[in-house]
């Protein structure tokens, strides 16, 4: 269960990291569309999972993704600590966000089951 003070955080952490990473991470594994969804904060703010989306979104160009973001980690974290104001800077943990695969699944089965009902219907 997360309390709202994780939320806030969660939130403060997202908003400083996809400003610090838009801004002043110079890599080139960074794709060209790339945002971080969401933050999710442990209660004691020891760890976050920091979730991301990006295009292109095959498995290699995640796989680049990921190793970029733990090779930043510590520049990250250290510039995370300078710009939200936390008794701790939590481990940073990323990973890919999947819920619009799923969504874009969801919505091409529901595209075919309309399109399967209409020949029926006729």
């Amino acid at each position: 269960m997360t309390s709202h003070r994780t939320e806030r955080a969660g939130e403060a952490i997202r908003e400083a990291l996809s400003l610090v990473i838009l801004h002043e991470l110079q890599d080139p594994r960074l794709p060209g569309i790339f945002t971080l969804t969401a933050v999710r904060v442990t209660p004691d703010f020891s760890d976050a999972k920091v979730y991301f989306t990006q295009v292109p979104d095959g498995e290699k160009d995640i796989a680049d993704s990921l190793a970029m973001l733990e090779s930043a980690t510590g520049f990250l974290r250290k510039r995370l600590a300078q710009e939200v104001n936390l008794r701790i800077t939590p481990r940073l943990r990323f990973y890919h966000d999947e819920q619009a695969r799923r969504g874009e699944r969801i919505e091409m089965l529901l595209e075919e089951e309309a399109r399967k009902r209409k020949e029926r219907e006729s």
